[in-house]
């Protein structure tokens, strides 16, 4: 009888257990919450990852989708008809040379392999990032010029119907039929009316989308004829883009998005009408013009209202720069500074795409680097977030006063000074509602009354002015920006003078120095941009005596640049250091001034620098400890097995 009495009891202990592992909570992995959107590639804005490799792109991603990018376009995938891995940026052409039609799977491109692709495709569309995929269709690699590459499939090399004339290249860019039939710069031209071909180019999309492409930019379009070319027209366009759009619709769901580098005008008396009808098409000159115009300080072109294709917006794409412009020199010299104020005029326009260049830092780097140039810039990320708040809303597109600028809808208005940085502005209120709105880089105010729009550019020279959402996210960098979107938060200084994110209240620097030239008299000349002068003007001011050789001035906290001089002589430009430094005009270098201790921390203040949980652990808001529900479970089963156990012996007895 006892050996039953304990056989039950284990068993009811046993179910017990089994009840509380299965009421145990299991631990639930927490994934960052990615941003999302429901921006379309046309309204939207598309960082050209240029060289970028697919593991850089997916790296990059929380940043990318941070900054407020919708969509992100990679270089042509396809295989080139050499090897790309450990080569310099600078031979970024060969990926413009296709050896086929497939993606690269080599192992030997420095974008990547294909599950890397398709990888990169996966992460982007966890955060609502689109991506777009360069086609090169019109031609493939050459062997030195007007041959084909030994490395192209034989399926097309040996298929001589596959191909125009090798010898014929083009010379006149406004004759359509040779733009269209002959080679470009001794690239073997494809004869792309070719049923086999179009096939090729069609599979090559099919496999794009299949891995998770959303859209396609194809390059050089002007050189491939269209159905309305007379008596070299082809179906060329319906077959291979209404193929993939139809593909993608029932493959995948999605509404497939198609792009062309036509660049200036399609060639004799074609319409760009001819290939608006597949597809959206490159205004490059326009961009080209606002570029330039801001370079040159003239506002009047750089507000450039009308566009130089005659499409609807709704049909264009537009750009600060280009791949192409950055490559043989056209803009490569224009600073970032300008690049983002002609960035900031391109983004506000409506209903167009606009497409962002990634510049590489040098052209020597690795090809697959991804370098932080002006496209990772705050100002970009403020433009950015203007632009898809304005979707759907109307533009007023308007200069004076050395600033271009453009209203959108009746609440917002990005400014841009293209005469300098820094300034005050009072310009009129085209279509802005009378009110107080807020300048998304800096947090200054502008006012919109009696018709005028008045408030200060920053020192960027971009204004980006509307009533935005507070972002509401709690932590941010050293700079002042919201780490989860770039909004400009500033910081929150405790009694001690001190932030959450670690910075220290600073007040302006004093910084020393030692005329050991004996100068009868010592300037200093302090600036933050060559437009943006924080001293007087060359040879600057006076700096004071404190004792012997020594002299001082104050510069603000933020001043990064400054020369020490008597008017004739004068020092390296140097890098302003932190406060209480000296230099000596006889050494060449920085040193404490005066010497003091580092002060020990202060026990009674808290180190409140954030810690941010990993996304991939246990959710932290989950106790770790077993829920009360279950002990009662358990609590129950043992005083049931216990009552059992009595009863029995009970009846023993």
């Amino acid at each position: 009888m006892k050996k039953r009495v304990f056989s039950i009891i284990g068993w009811i202990l046993t179910l017990a257990l089994i009840a509380a592992l299965l009421l145990i909570p299991t631990p639930t992995q927490v994934n960052a919450a990615p941003a999302t959107s429901a921006i379309d590639i046309q309204d939207g804005v598309t960082l050209h990852c240029w060289n970028w490799s697919f593991k850089s792109i997916e790296d990059n991603m929380e940043k990318i989708a941070a900054l407020g990018y919708t969509a992100i376009q990679t270089s042509p995938i396809q295989q080139a008809k050499q090897a790309t891995a450990g080569y310099p940026s600078n031979d970024w052409w060969v990926y413009y040379q296709p050896m086929g039609f497939h993606i690269d799977n080599s192992g030997e491109s420095a974008l990547g392999t294909k599950a890397d692709f398709i990888s990169m495709c996966e992460t982007a569309h966890r955060y609502g990032i689109k991506v777009i995929v360069d086609i090169v269709a019109n031609h493939m690699g050459d062997n030195g010029g007007n041959n084909l590459a030994s490395t192209i499939i034989d399926d097309l090399k040996k298929d001589t119907s596959c191909w125009h004339d090798f010898s014929k290249n083009t010379n006149n860019y406004s004759d359509r039929y040779e733009v269209t039939q002959y080679c470009m710069a001794g690239l073997p031209d494809l004869n792309t009316a070719n049923k086999k071909v179009q096939n090729y180019v069609l599979d090559l999309l099919k496999e794009c989308i299949d891995a998770g492409a959303d859209g396609f930019r194809f390059d050089a379009v002007k050189h491939i004829e269209t159905p309305d070319d007379g008596s070299f027209a082809s179906d060329f366009w319906p077959t291979v883009i209404n193929g993939a759009v139809s593909y993608a619709q029932s493959s995948r769901g999605i509404t497939l998005y198609c792009y062309g580098e036509l660049l200036d005008s399609p060639g004799g008396s074609l319409s760009v009408s001819s290939y608006t009808k597949y597809m959206s098409i490159t205004d490059n000159t326009w961009g080209d013009t606002v570029r330039n115009s801001v370079v040159n300080g003239k506002n009047a072109g750089a507000y450039s209202y009308a566009y130089h294709k005659y499409a609807e917006a709704s049909d264009l794409v537009l750009w600060a720069e280009s791949h192409d412009t950055f490559a043989d020199g056209t803009s490569s010299g224009t600073t970032d500074e300008a690049i983002n104020k002609t960035w900031a005029l391109v983004a506000a326009r409506a209903d167009a795409m606009s497409l962002y260049l990634a510049r590489p830092a040098n052209m020597s780097q690795t090809l697959g680097t991804a370098s932080y140039t002006g496209w990772s810039y705050a100002e970009v990320a403020a433009v950015n977030n203007f632009h898809n708040a304005f979707v759907g809303q109307s533009e007023y597109v308007s200069n004076e006063n050395g600033i271009a600028y453009v209203e959108r809808g009746t609440s917002g208005v990005v400014l841009v000074n293209c005469k300098g940085a820094e300034t005050s502005v009072s310009v009129t209120a085209n279509a802005m509602a009378d009110g107080t709105y807020t300048d998304q880089i800096t947090g200054s105010s502008f006012t919109v009354a009696g018709g005028k729009i008045t408030g200060t550019i920053g020192s960027t020279g971009i204004a980006v002015v509307y009533a935005a959402d507070p972002c509401g996210h709690t932590s941010h960098d050293t700079e002042g920006f919201c780490t989860s979107c770039l909004a400009n938060v500033g910081h929150s200084y405790d009694a001690n003078g001190k932030c959450a994110c670690g910075v220290v209240e600073l007040a302006d620097r004093i910084i020393y120095f030692t005329n050991s030239a004996n100068w009868s008299t010592v300037n200093y000349y302090s600036w933050y941009t060559p437009e943006n002068i924080i001293s007087a003007a060359w040879p600057g001011s006076a700096m004071t005596k404190v004792e012997g050789k020594i002299y001082s001035c104050t510069v603000p906290v933020d001043a990064p640049n400054i020369i020490f001089n008597d008017g004739s002589t004068q020092t390296a430009d140097l890098t302003v250091p932190a406060d209480k430094n000296m230099y000596d005009f006889a050494t060449g270098k920085w040193s404490t001034y005066p010497t003091e201790p580092e002060p020990e921390p202060d026990p009674t203040v808290p180190d409140t620098q954030e810690t941010q949980p990993d996304s991939t652990t246990d959710d932290p808001s989950q106790p770790s400890s077993v829920s009360p529900i279950v002990w009662v479970v358990i609590a129950v089963a043992v005083i049931a097995a216990a009552a059992v156990a009595v009863i029995l012996i009970k009846r023993k007895q």
